[in-house]
């Protein structure tokens, strides 16, 4: 049985690209994804649940703060709006 959820972490690359990863995942029939940003990456994870849930490619399902390690960061939670293949 394949996985519904998916964990992507933010990095050093422009948040459209990780826009792209969490599209990705949502069209190899992921439901929900988790993105989280640490430190100064965290502001990509805002900026990703934005555009994805502006342009209605996802809804938000949560944002939160979140510390690993001592270090403050977000982790929101987006699911696929729309799948047609498993209504």
């Amino acid at each position: 049985m394949r996985s519904t959820d998916d964990h992507i972490y933010i990095a050093n690359k422009p948040a459209e690209a990780y826009a792209v990863a969490v599209l990705t995942s949502f069209s190899h029939g992921i439901k929900r994804v988790r993105i989280q940003g640490l430190g100064q990456q965290a502001g990509k994870v805002l900026a990703v649940a934005k555009l994805l849930s502006d342009t209605g490619q996802a809804r938000i399902v949560e944002i939160k703060p979140i510390t690993k390690e001592g270090i403050k960061g977000t982790l929101a939670t987006l699911e696929v709006i729309g799948d047609e293949r498993n209504p």
